[in-house]
């Protein structure tokens, strides 16, 4: 079992092929619709992305700059186009390479893959992943027994998976007190979402 993150994948989106993975999208997305209306308003939705993208302007220290690449972190399209971008380059990445993984899951900048290969193929289709774009790379972690992927603790039990609930060692614990003047529905509502947390995320 292994996990993979992108090295800063919002700045590291080179504008171009960015734009060019929406514009693939949004075709397939014509395609099936087949709206003339549809084409112009894809057309509008690139030329608005490529004005977030291009005219980023920031300030530090009394000094203004034009971001000329990636996009910036807190840009509402970012989690959309970073994943549109990382789609495109994904499936040009498993496609190219001979050994590929059992089992590939993607969300956003996060990837769980299950290898069957052995450690050897797994160095060098990591060392494969790294050097098949210019500015993005990866880390890896793997484990044959235990890993952890965003909030869920990944166990190989006799070649069965289970999931538990991975808790970072920083998280504090800490949580609203009951004598605090929030409304009655807000106190409510933390235990009942920590136990849907649970339900949702432990197999047993």
């Amino acid at each position: 079992m292994c996990t993979i993150d992108v090295v800063g994948l919002y700045p590291h989106i080179p504008h171009n092929e960015g734009l060019e993975a929406l514009k693939d999208a949004l075709g397939n997305l014509e395609d099936q619709v087949g709206s003339e209306q549809q084409g112009s308003l894809h057309e509008d939705i690139l030329s608005f992305a490529e004005l977030v993208l291009k005219s980023n302007n920031f300030e530090f220290n009394g000094r203004h700059y034009l971001k000329k690449w990636g996009t910036a972190i807190g840009t509402k399209m970012a989690p959309s186009y970073a994943n549109v971008f990382m789609d495109r380059l994904e499936r040009r990445l498993i496609e190219n390479v001979e050994v590929k993984p059992h089992i590939w899951w993607q969300y956003i900048d996060n990837i769980f893959i299950v290898w069957t290969e052995g450690e050897e193929k797994l160095r060098e289709f990591f060392n494969y992943l790294n050097n098949a774009h210019e500015t993005i790379k990866f880390i890896c972690k793997w484990s044959e027994h235990e890993i952890e992927f965003l909030d869920v603790k990944v166990l190989n039990e006799s070649g069965v998976l289970e999931t538990d609930v991975f808790i970072k060692p920083t998280d504090s614990h800490q949580y609203l007190h009951h004598s605090s003047c929030h409304p009655g529905a807000c106190k409510r509502s933390i235990p009942f979402a920590q136990a849907m947390h649970l339900r949702r995320v432990c197999s047993e």
